[in-house]
């Protein structure tokens, strides 16, 4: 199926490119999501009608996102307490819901925790982590988790 994309899709190609894709994908995922219409005639001179329009709308959200890396940037590391037990292991793990909520909670910006990269899976001992932060497409920051045991 041909599909013209309405935003930039990191594994298909950028705003305003026609793509084939199989035919499930499309109407279960991308036309659903907002993130690509059908390649009609019809669509098409809607698409160039509108191309600005959509252009502008990836600016703002590019803008938004620059300003999520600087925060998270200045921010540098974050520390959780958690209650642990013999030879520095966890009551239960740190994951990617943990990590988000820190980090809503320190700097205010809204993370979500898909956005969390956790290279060596969920974390079940006191120590420092570097975990990698998907800010936007191609943009990754890296960021240093120190969890300390709770008093």
């Amino acid at each position: 199926m041909q599909v013209i994309l309405l935003v930039k899709v990191t594994t298909l190609g950028g705003l305003g490119d026609q793509v084939k894709v199989k035919t499930g994908y499309a109407r279960n995922y991308l036309i659903p999501k907002g993130k690509a219409v059908p390649a009609t005639k019809k669509n098409l001179e809607y698409f160039e009608a509108r191309r600005t329009e959509f252009e502008a709308k990836m600016t703002v959200l590019r803008a938004a996102d620059e300003e999520r890396l600087i925060k998270i940037k200045k921010l540098n590391s974050i520390t959780i307490l958690s209650k642990v037990g013999k030879e520095g292991k966890l009551f239960g793990s740190i994951g990617t819901r943990d990590i988000a909520n820190a980090i809503s909670n320190y700097v205010g910006i809204k993370i979500a925790k898909k956005d969390i990269r956790l290279p060596n899976g969920i974390l079940r001992y006191v120590g420092n982590y570097e975990v990698m932060i998907h800010i936007h497409d191609e943009i990754f920051t890296p960021l240093t988790v120190v969890i300390v045991p709770e008093k």
